[in-house]
Parts: C-alpha cells; sequence; structure tokens
C-alpha cells in the first residue's frame, strides 16, 4: 500500500482501493483466461482440461485459506477445510 501511495502522491485509503481494483483485474483476467482454455479444450483432451480444473481448484483453495485464515489475516480462523471433491478423468 505504501508503495502505491507514495508512487500515485495518494492517500493509503486510496492506495487501498487501487490494489482492491487492480486484485480484481487480475483474477477476472484469470477467470476469462481459464474459460477460453476450457472452451478451446473441449471434450478433445479430458486429461488436460482435468489438470487445468485441478490447477483453477488449486489456485481457488490457496486464495480462500489465505484470506481466511488467521495466520495471514491477525483475526480469528474462519477457514474450513471443503469437502474432498474428486473428479472423474
Amino acid at each position: 500500500m505504501l508503495v502505491i501511495a507514495g508512487s500515485r502522491r495518494g492517500s493509503l485509503s486510496d492506495a487501498e482501493a487501487a490494489a482492491a481494483a487492480m486484485y480484481e483485474d487480475l483474477m477476472d483476467a484469470y477467470d476469462a483466461a481459464n474459460a477460453e482454455l476450457l472452451a478451446a479444450l473441449g471434450d478433445t483432451f479430458p486429461r488436460i482440461r482435468a489438470y487445468a480444473q485441478a490447477l483453477n481448484d488449486f489456485n481457488a483453495g490457496v486464495i480462500a485459506w489465505t484470506s481466511g485464515t488467521s495466520y495471514y489475516t491477525g483475526a480469528a480462523s474462519c477457514w474450513e477445510p471443503p469437502e474432498v471433491t474428486v473428479r472423474p478423468v
């Protein structure tokens, strides 16, 4: 936040909003790229499609865990392990 605020000569509040917008833009781009990849793969490459879906699931889990555990947030943990879902290949 300090780097963004300093480089833009703005407040920390403005920097926080800018960082949140950058994060949202990055996540939107990732989601779009993932959807495009899965659409391009179709049913032609089931193992590569399964890998891409599993990688997306892993990334979603990392984001959920780091945004919900006390280790990263300093607050009481609200993260609970999801039920295990195994997709057949």
